[in-house]
This record gives C-alpha cells, sequence and structure tokens, in this order.
C-alpha cells in the first residue's frame, strides 16, 4: 500500500490542528508538516493531497492551483471552507485545478474518505456543483 502524503495550507492553527487530528492514525496517510500559508512551501513539499482553506476566491487562490498544476501534476487540491461556498467559486476552483470541496462542519464524517476517494483520483464534491461542471464544459 502506497503512503498517501497530505499537507495542510492556509488553514488557521485550529483547523489544521483537526486536520492532522483526523489524518494522524490512518493507515497510509502522512501528514507533512511544513506547508504553512506560503505557495512556496506547499511547491516545495509536493504533497499527494494538499488541504487547502478555500478564502474568497481571487487571483492568489487561482494562481496557486495553476501553479501546483503545473510544477506538481501529481498533487491534488482539496478545498476546505468554513461556511458553504458559492457555487461559481467552486466551479471556478474545479476549473483551475481543485479536485475536492468539503465544509469544516463535515470534516469528522469525511475528511478521511475525501482524502483515500481523491487520491485514487475521484472528485469529492457536491453533486450538483458537478452538473454546473459539466454545463461549462459543454459551453
Amino acid at each position: 500500500m502506497r503512503t498517501i502524503t497530505v499537507a495542510i495550507a492556509g488553514q488557521d492553527p485550529r483547523g489544521m490542528t483537526a486536520c492532522e487530528q483526523l489524518l494522524r492514525d490512518q493507515d497510509g496517510i502522512t501528514v507533512l508538516q511544513g506547508a504553512g500559508d506560503t505557495a512556496s512551501a506547499v511547491l516545495a513539499l509536493k504533497p499527494r493531497i494538499l488541504l487547502l482553506a478555500l478564502r474568497e476566491r481571487g487571483q492568489e487562490q487561482d494562481a496557486l492551483l495553476q501553479a501546483l498544476r503545473q510544477s506538481s501534476p501529481d498533487t491534488r487540491v482539496v478545498l476546505l471552507a468554513d461556511s458553504p461556498a458559492d457555487d461559481e467559486d467552486m466551479v471556478a476552483a474545479l476549473m483551475h485545478g481543485a479536485r475536492g470541496y468539503l465544509e469544516q462542519s463535515a470534516l469528522d464524517r469525511h475528511l478521511v474518505k475525501a482524502v483515500r476517494s481523491v487520491d485514487q483520483g475521484e472528485a469529492w464534491v457536491p453533486r450538483r456543483i458537478l452538473g454546473k461542471v459539466m454545463d461549462r464544459m459543454l459551453h
């Protein structure tokens, strides 16, 4: 079984600790230290999965997603949000390379499964968002 390396970035310390605690004792998952909040630190780690805090969508986040796709194409990004994100913001993030989306309130129930699923090439997003992504691809 291959180890899934996970980095956590852009989270407040409490959110990072919560993610680390949920993943720490899982077989086949290793949480990497040092991702912090800077793109260069994340890019240097080249994790398999990056848990990235979804902030107000903007050029900085889009640039990080694009930089990850170019310099670390095997890194798969799962966005974490404190509150429900706008559907269009999620679609835009997915179009820029994110592979998943998870709200903080669902971490206990879904984080480990989301990490494993995204590692296997699946998307982890609400079904309504998949429909919007498909609509965007067709137009």
